[in-house]
Formats: structure tokens, C-alpha cells, sequence
């Protein structure tokens, strides 16, 4: 054992040989460093004011706690694996590897990121303020599954995406199921959702009260508009067309609607007439 005493500042060095192990403590002011050597194993404590770093290192393994005010890192590495945990001020980042799987949890505030990397799959939870978007993503070969977690829950297996983005009040969602596509835009009180199911499209608008509604079946197109109170339906089936006009009409003096007025055009290609 080695006592240093340089002015107020102390320096204690312990030095223990046992086989290839040592053990180190430096004391500078309240500063401690340790260094413990054990195999080929160490552990490493830095007090630099109230800040501490901690190494330890077992096998291959490694410890990392860094705490600089009230922060902190941890980086926890389990042969292959890892932790790390990063504290600035109140926010938190956690990293975990176990084997090839991570674990990623960032708080900010309030809010949350969390990514989870479980073999090739990633679970993503981002918290925004009192919003949730829970997105896990499978990778198996090729298939995706994304599940979203907004109040009620979605699950999506095989090949099948479901991404969902909450700006502020405003929602994008995008279900992909096999080669469909489903996207819901959410802007404000309007909505815009398009389904493509193979070749087939469902396209719909809501801007205000009004909707807007297209339907592709393989070459057949269905389109439904609504302007307030009025209704323009388009039917293309094939080369034929079918345009339904519907006009509704507003009583005075608060009676109620009048009967609706029907106008329907059916041009049919084969026979060359009008219906």
C-alpha cells in the first residue's frame, strides 16, 4: 500500500499483485479514480465533482456509467450485447444489444422512442406529447409486418405494412396488404383514403362535408362525389357508363326535402343507344 499526501489533495495508491490482478485507488481532492484488474477483468471509477464514470470489463464484457450532473450513460456490453443509457437532464436513451437485438428507448421530455431490434425485428414506439405510434417491424425474409398502436390496435401478419403518422392532429396511414395499399390522410377533418387492391383503386375525399369517391375495379372505375347536399355517382363498367345525378332540393319555410330527383345516363357500346 501507497499513501501520497501532496498539500490538501490526497493521493491513495493500493497496489495488491495477486497472481495477474491489481487494484488502483486514486483520491485527488473528492475526485476517486479505481482500478480494479482482476484476470482480465477491470473496473474503472472516475468521481470527477459529483460526476462518476464506472468501467468494468468482465471476460469481454464492459460497464460503462457515466454520470455528469445529473446525467448519465451506461453502456452495458454482455458479450455481444449492450446497454447504454444516456440521461440528459430528464431526457433517457437506452441501447440494448442482446445478441443482434436492440433495444432503443429515448425519452425527451415526454416524449418516448422505442426501438426494438429482436433478431431482424424492430418494434418502434415514438410518444409525442399524449400521442402513440407503436410500430413493429418484422423482418421475416421478405414479409413485413408493421403494427400500429393509436388508441386501438392494428395487426397486420405476412407481407402486409401498416404505418401510421399522427402530425398534430393529422393522420397518414398506409396499409400495404400484399400488393394493396391502403393511405388515410387525415387533414384536419378531412380525409383522403385510397385502397389499391391489386390493380383496383378506392380513392376517397372528404373535404369539409363533401366526399369525393373513386372505385377502380380491374378497368371499372366508380367515382362518387358529394358537394354538399348533392351527388354526381360515375359507374364505368368495362367500355359502358353509368352517370347518376342525384339533385336534392330545400323546401321553404323548413319543409322537408323535396323527392330527389334521379337522372340516370347509361351509354352501353355494344348497342350503340342510349338508355
Amino acid at each position: 500500500m501507497l499513501l501520497v499526501l501532496v498539500g490538501d489533495d490526497i493521493v491513495l495508491l493500493v497496489l495488491v499483485l495477486l497472481g495477474d490482478d491489481i487494484v488502483l485507488l486514486v483520491l485527488l481532492d473528492v475526485d476517486i479514480v479505481l482500478l480494479v484488474l482482476a484476470g482480465v477483468d477491470i473496473v474503472l471509477l472516475v468521481l470527477l465533482g459529483v460526476d462518476i464514470v464506472l468501467l468494468v470489463l468482465l471476460g469481454v464484457d464492459i460497464v460503462l456509467l457515466v454520470l455528469l450532473g445529473v446525467d448519465i450513460v451506461l453502456l452495458v456490453l454482455l458479450s455481444v450485447d449492450i446497454v447504454l443509457l444516456v440521461l440528459f437532464g430528464v431526457d433517457i436513451v437506452l441501447l440494448v444489444l442482446l445478441g443482434d437485438d436492440i433495444v432503443l428507448l429515448v425519452l425527451l421530455s415526454v416524449d418516448i422512442v422505442l426501438l426494438v431490434l429482436v433478431g431482424v425485428d424492430i418494434v418502434l414506439l415514438v410518444l409525442l406529447g399524449v400521442n402513440i405510434v407503436l410500430l413493429t417491424l418484422v423482418l421475416l425474409g421478405v414479409d413485413i409486418v408493421l403494427l400500429v398502436l393509436v388508441g386501438v390496435d392494428i395487426v397486420l401478419l405476412g407481407v402486409d405494412i401498416v404505418l401510421l403518422v399522427l402530425l398534430g392532429d393529422d393522420i397518414v396511414l398506409l396499409v400495404l396488404l400484399g400488393d394493396d395499399i391502403v393511405l388515410l390522410v387525415l387533414l384536419g377533418d378531412d380525409i383522403v383514403l385510397l385502397v389499391l387492391l391489386g390493380d383496383d383503386i378506392v380513392l376517397l375525399v372528404l373535404l369539409g362535408d363533401d366526399i369525393v369517391l373513386l372505385v377502380l375495379l380491374g378497368d371499372d372505375i366508380v367515382l362518387l362525389v358529394l358537394l354538399g347536399d348533392d351527388i354526381v355517382l360515375l359507374v364505368l363498367l368495362g367500355v359502358d357508363i353509368i352517370v347518376l345525378l342525384v339533385l336534392t332540393f330545400l323546401g321553404v319555410d323548413n319543409d322537408p326535402l323535396l323527392p330527389v330527383l334521379f337522372l340516370p345516363l347509361t351509354y352501353k357500346h355494344r348497342n350503340q343507344h342510349f338508355t
